[in-house]
């Protein structure tokens, strides 16, 4: 058990990169299954149940920021299967577009929201 909670203190908060390189957040926590333990997926997004108290003010700042802003709440947690996880080094390389994986929701809304405003 010691190994699994050492894997898992590695990743956790790691930074995660799609297959084009770009950066698509990072891991807030991690889904295990069956016994030996074995990781199925990250969780990546502001309702991760598991973060630091720094982490959770900082999604709750965002979170009030982004539905004053008009955006749609709630912005449920990404599962990203441990499958499309193609290479893990300090940070975590994606087989897919962050955006197949739907790790770009809330970018993707501010982005709408923004080009609605004069002059955007």
């Amino acid at each position: 058990m010691s190994r699994i909670r050492y894997l898992l203190y590695d990743l956790i908060d790691k930074q995660l990169v799609d297959a084009a390189g770009e950066r698509c957040g990072r891991i807030d926590d991690v889904e295990l299954a069956g016994d030996p333990p074995r990781i199925t997926h990250l969780i990546v997004g502001m309702s991760a149940e598991r973060r630091s108290v720094v982490a959770r003010l900082v999604h709750a700042v965002a979170r009030r920021i982004y539905a004053a802003l008009g955006g749609t709440l709630p912005l449920a947690a990404v599962k990203v299967p441990w499958s499309d996880v193609e290479e893990w080094n300090g940070t975590v390389r994606l087989k897919r577009r962050d955006r197949e994986l739907g790790l770009r929701r809330m970018e993707d809304q501010v982005a709408r929201l923004v080009r609605t405003w004069p002059g955007a």
